[in-house]
């Protein structure tokens, strides 16, 4: 599935350091979309914590 999101600038630089961060972490390249698939995963897992 394809969808389109507009961002602010401020999203734009967290998803930047996130993907940086990223990178470091794991040793490879981390593009925008993998930044933006980890706070999901993220926001998932931490959700799924307070049940």
């Amino acid at each position: 599935m394809e969808i389109t999101v507009t961002l602010t600038d401020k999203e734009m630089h967290f998803l930047t350091r996130i993907a940086s961060e990223l990178s470091a972490l794991q040793k490879k390249e981390n593009t925008l979309q993998d930044a933006l698939h980890e706070c999901i995963r993220m926001a998932l897992y931490d959700e799924s914590e307070e049940q």
